[in-house]
């Protein structure tokens, strides 16, 4: 695997840092992305000890023009091309939906709706440079679908929620998932370890 490029998107920790990690061991050279410069820069230098090549790239999946400068200095990075992208950067806040606020639920749909399809976008020319990915568009309906899992709506049939309602209780974010394309059947193997 010492010839795949790889980006990881919520690198900074938890399970994004994880894969990366994962993927360097194995020889991969990987782009690590977050908010939080510290952690990154902490996770680039635990990949450059156990002899990878890692470089960290701080962005906000809030913001296009963020998405657009990390992307670009990963691709530069990466040879021009990226084998495997994991779009792992969320938020979840699991509140009763009476508590949730409007600046809650935008949040969340900019970094776990918005946030995937500008790294997507910003990517597409670098996937097209490689060998191995065979990814299919990023369609509507994928984005719908995204939308769907992204918010499941959990019911109490035995409790009433303020003015007597019976029905939705609260709103849970869903994780985000892993962007794979056919040809990368490793991709899937190193997330199950993790997820």
């Amino acid at each position: 695997m010492s010839d795949l490029r790889v980006l990881v998107t919520g690198a900074g920790r938890g399970i994004g840092r994880a894969i990366a990690l994962r993927f360097a061991r194995e020889g991969a050279k990987v782009a690590v992305m977050a908010r939080t410069s510290p952690e990154l820069d902490s996770v680039a230098a635990e990949i450059e000890a156990a002899g990878g090549q890692g470089l960290a790239a701080q962005m906000n999946v809030r913001d296009q023009g963020s998405v657009e400068a990390a992307v670009y200095r990963a691709v530069q990075f990466l040879d021009e091309r990226i084998d495997v992208l994991v779009n792992n950067a969320g938020v979840f806040e699991i509140v009763p939906i009476e508590e949730l606020s409007t600046a809650t639920w935008v949040k969340t749909m900019e970094v776990n709706l918005y946030g995937p399809f500008y790294v997507v976008t910003e990517c597409l020319d670098a996937i097209e440079e490689s060998e191995c990915p065979q990814m299919g568009g990023f369609r509507l309906s994928a984005i719908l679908d995204h939308l769907r899992r992204l918010l499941v709506v959990t019911h109490a049939p035995g409790k009433r929620r303020g003015r007597g309602s019976r029905g939705i209780h609260q709103l849970i974010p869903q994780p985000p998932a892993i962007l794979r394309w056919k040809g990368f059947r490793q991709a899937r193997y190193f997330a199950a370890q993790f997820l």
